[in-house]
């Protein structure tokens, strides 16, 4: 079994809008890298990933990716989450990968532990998805093949999967977890994501934060 990870990112300029009232561009700049290096960190740990490939059309998050020996497509503009996971998943399939794990760049909680356990979810089932903690996003999806099921990011993606997936009767299984469920969007994650002490460079980053620093919760 041969494993691949698809990460897509958009331009850190076009990224975390949802947060533009409470933090400034520079601010969300540094927690989008945080996060990014946090979840390229996490991946790198678990030991059980072939290849690692980020999608993006950010010269800055290339140069990063690159640091830490990681591939990379450059896109030439913000085409959308779908666009990319296609480009990464042909990328792979040309390279005789059979399963590829879909993660995004803003899960800074996910840890060795929680890419193992999706890893050995793969043997089991063709698909294994994970919701958004509002239960409307798709967080992760895990594909073996990686052509079994076309992605529906945004506009209520989870759903959407899950009713393709029933749709062409595959084997699928929905894996609930924090550590994964926790993206980054608004002020309310990043009050959860205060309490949830890691030592991870995204704590280090969003303590200096004002909204955060100065409300306990």
């Amino acid at each position: 079994m041969t494993i691949g990870v698809i990460i897509p990112v958009k331009k850190l300029k076009d990224s975390k809008k949802r947060l533009s009232l409470v933090l400034s561009k520079s601010e969300r700049t540094k927690l989008v890298k945080a996060m990014f290096c946090d979840v390229l960190k996490a991946i790198i740990d678990a030991n059980c990933i072939d290849e690692i490939l980020v999608v993006t059309p950010d010269d800055e998050l290339i140069e990063l990716a690159k640091t830490m020996g990681i591939s990379y497509i450059k896109e030439n503009n913000n085409d959308g989450v779908n666009s990319a996971v296609f480009k990464g998943n042909e990328y792979f399939m040309q390279k005789n990968i059979n399963t590829t794990l879909v993660i995004p760049a803003d899960i800074p909680l996910i840890d060795k532990v929680s890419i193992d356990e999706l890893v050995s979810l793969s043997k089991k089932y063709q698909v294994v998805i994970t919701p958004s903690l509002k239960g409307d996003g798709t967080n992760v999806l895990v594909r073996n093949p990686p052509n079994i099921l076309e992605t529906y990011y945004d506009k209520d993606s989870f759903h959407r999967h899950l009713a393709k997936m029933e749709e062409n009767k595959l084997q699928f299984t929905v894996l609930k977890k924090f550590s994964l469920m926790l993206d980054i969007d608004s002020p309310e994650d990043l009050f959860q994501l205060k309490n949830r002490k890691n030592n991870l460079k995204t704590h280090s980053v969003i303590e200096n934060f004002d909204i955060v620093s100065n409300i306990n919760v």
